[in-house]
């Protein structure tokens, strides 16, 4: 709520002050969750709203935001995940990973919780009633300690276990997968639609994240199992025991991914400060280019929805000019 009610009142006072042969400094919002998001988020005082799903759109638009603000091109995503990977078979070689078998990657964030420990255990007991070979790659992030134990462990022979900490590489990893299991983190599950991975989620931030377990079931390419290991290794298996449900749900998170989400925020942000307006609400992804022409000195203020799962500094900012504070999840006033 303060991304909204601090911010709106001071660029307000700002344009007021500001010299009448300037232009206004436009305040925009940009709301990072896929199935639903708060609605103090929705502001009737900002000039445009960047938002994920028509879920999130239907939302805004019942708090009072005129439809033409409002612009739904996706999720914002890091880079890595801009343009298709290697073909899997050639990720694993790279990776190190077992070849030509089914793999499963388990994550939980950066700080690997949400009791992967107990999940692995359960989907490599499952998979290893299997006759196939198969994979499990479990992302403990900075939790050293978990991945100390699950290397010291012993695991069955048919099931490759392949322990990591925190990652760099987590797009390499996911097109080397076949599935995901993890907690519905909103850049995670983007991510992993533009891989075309189907998803189990295992479990979910009350409030922030209760909105996108639908999203992903209602799409056909996921399901919720609840924070239950043995739930858990079920979907898998089933996943991995009907080669095609797992092709029908990998084309149907990939078919409703957005890469270009990150550009084209950047390149509307873009347009609005050379002054080019929409005519029409922008209600689906387009294509647009900015103009060859100079940028007049002009500042914009932005308004962000950190999703739990992405964290930005400066130094990894969507553009030059625009940083997020991972604290605060909101820019005061950006110069452009």
């Amino acid at each position: 709520p303060l991304c909204q009610h601090i911010p709106i009142p001071i660029v307000q006072k700002m344009n007021e002050l500001r010299p009448a042969n300037k232009q206004p400094i436009p305040f925009v919002t940009v709301v990072t969750d896929l199935g639903g998001a708060h609605p103090t988020w929705f502001d009737t005082r900002t000039d445009r709203i960047y938002v994920a799903s028509e879920s999130v759109r239907n939302t805004a638009i019942q708090k009072g935001i005129v439809p033409s603000k409002i612009a739904c091109y996706g999720l914002p995503i890091r880079p890595s995940f801009w343009k298709p990977n290697k073909s899997k078979e050639t990720l694993r070689k790279e990776l190190g990973l077992a070849q030509n078998t089914k793999t499963v990657m388990l994550m939980g964030g950066g700080d690997g919780v949400g009791g992967l420990g107990n999940i692995a255990t359960e989907i490599v007991n499952k998979l290893s009633k299997k006759t196939e070979n198969s994979q499990l790659v479990v992302i403990c992030g900075q939790n050293k300690h978990l991945g100390d134990k699950l290397s010291a462990m012993k695991w069955p022979s048919n099931v490759n276990v392949v322990i990591k900490g925190f990652c760099n590489n987590i797009d390499e990893l996911m097109s080397a997968s076949d599935c995901l299991v993890t907690k519905a983190g909103p850049g995670t599950i983007a991510e992993a639609m533009i891989r075309g991975l189907p998803i189990v989620l295992s479990s979910f931030l009350p409030g922030q994240e209760a909105g996108n377990v639908p999203f992903v079931v209602d799409g056909g390419f996921g399901v919720y199992t609840g924070n239950k290991p043995t739930k858990v290794a079920e979907a898998v298996n089933r996943y991995f025991s009907d080669d095609s449900l797992l092709k029908r749900m990998s084309s149907l998170a990939q078919a409703q991914s957005h890469p270009d989400a990150t550009t084209l925020i950047a390149k509307d942000l873009g347009l609005m400060l050379l002054d080019e307006k929409e005519e029409k609400p922008v209600i689906t992804p387009v294509k647009s280019s900015v103009r060859k022409s100079k940028l007049r000195s002009r500042q914009l203020a932005v308004a962000t929805v950190l999703p739990s799962s992405l964290s930005l500094s400066p130094s990894r900012s969507l553009s030059p000019s625009l940083s997020l504070s991972p604290s605060q999840g909101f820019i005061p006033s950006a110069a452009i």
